[in-house]
């Protein structure tokens, strides 16, 4: 755990002491290889209609998306070999994963096997928001393009 008085590497200068409270990263920074990554820097993509999707860290095995819902917004059903765990932090989504029906709400989390059909879609009245884990990595997914 990094303490206040710990010494962190940062891009451009080689090493600086900051004092930081108990477990507090500053965005950009890296220490022993890792690397924080803030959504509002990120480039958000309406990869479908009311469906924003931003690619957050991606590491060597494994990637984190968010995504945010609008109401009455779908995911068209796809798949990909990529095995997608999730959590919902705001709002009710409804997956269909290889034809049968999952409700996940705030506060829940998820897993879908790679290569299964899926899709979800957000009946309610509020956004939906949350984040996806992939492993492999989606370094650079279709949405990006």
């Amino acid at each position: 755990m990094l303490q206040s008085d710990s010494r962190v590497a940062l891009q451009s200068v080689s090493w600086v002491s900051l004092p930081l409270p108990p477990g507090f990263l500053p965005v950009g920074v890296v220490v022993s290889g890792m690397e924080t990554v803030e959504l509002a820097e990120r480039d958000v993509v309406e990869a479908v209609d009311g469906v924003y999707l931003a690619q957050l860290a991606v590491g060597d095995s494994m990637s984190v998306q968010h995504f945010h819902i609008e109401p009455g917004a779908d995911v068209p059903a796809h798949d990909h070999h990529h095995e997608q765990a999730g959590f919902v932090y705001k709002g009710v989504l409804t997956f269909d994963v290889e034809g049968e029906e999952h409700v996940v709400t705030a506060g829940e989390s998820y897993t879908i096997p790679g290569g299964e059909t899926h899709g979800a879609v957000n009946d309610g009245d509020e956004h939906v928001r949350g984040v996806d884990v992939f492993y492999p990595a989606r370094e650079n997914p279709d949405w990006q393009a």
